[in-house]
């Protein structure tokens, strides 16, 4: 499960990717042109996805701690996990979101990034990403 849970990101990012080429393929076919701007599509559907599926920590007591094998998956999957999508994932959008601070109230920016940072004042652009961290810290303390 595990496992599972640690390819859940990459998996819906294939999805993601597939339905909107499936999307314009259809679109191109029935009307001879799209019209929608597939990067901000996918840049969109992932943002949206990544941040409401974000990683959720949760106990298994059947499991003992600090077996041979309880280490093997806590080092090389969850650990990498947690790395990889708990703290990379909303360092990305605070990054992301950053390098187009100056430029938030534009339509192509709200379009693609708006998810991250609407609801806050200008200044506070950032706070989605606090909320995440917060979460996940909380998350690994919990556990």
């Amino acid at each position: 499960m595990l496992l599972v849970s640690s390819l859940l990101p990459a998996g819906f990012y294939v999805c993601v990717v597939l339905s909107w080429m499936v999307y314009r393929w259809v679109m191109m076919t029935k009307r001879g042109g799209c019209g929608v701007r597939m990067g901000n599509m996918i840049t969109v559907s992932m943002v949206a996805v990544l941040l409401l599926l974000h990683p959720i920590l949760r106990a298994d007591y059947s499991i003992e701690c600090w077996t041979k094998e309880h280490r093997t998956w806590t080092f090389g999957v969850a650990l990498t996990s947690l790395l990889l999508w708990g703290l990379g994932i909303p360092t990305i959008g605070l990054a992301v979101v950053i390098k187009n601070r100056r430029n938030l109230q534009e339509t192509e920016t709200k379009i693609k990034y708006g998810f991250i940072y609407q609801g806050y004042r200008d200044s506070h652009f950032f706070w989605e990403v606090v909320i995440i961290y917060r979460k996940v810290i909380l998350a690994a303390l919990a556990v």
